[in-house]
């Protein structure tokens, strides 16, 4: 079998705060963006597995 890698995100966690937040967010992407650290990131991933909504982070390949 031949794998051949066609695309990867740099920043997977970042973009799926950052699409998961946008479908409830008041405020455009840009916005979210900026109020986003790495802290918030993880606070707001490690909440969406503990409510067992885990199909966002399924978007996001490893690093």
């Amino acid at each position: 079998m031949k794998v051949k890698l066609l695309a990867h995100t740099p920043e997977p966690e970042k973009v799926i705060s950052m699409a998961a937040k946008l479908c409830y967010s008041p405020v455009g992407v840009d916005e979210i963006a900026e109020n986003l650290t790495q802290e918030s990131i993880n606070k707001f991933l490690n909440m969406l597995v503990s409510m067992g909504h885990e199909s966002p982070i399924e978007h996001g390949a490893p690093r």
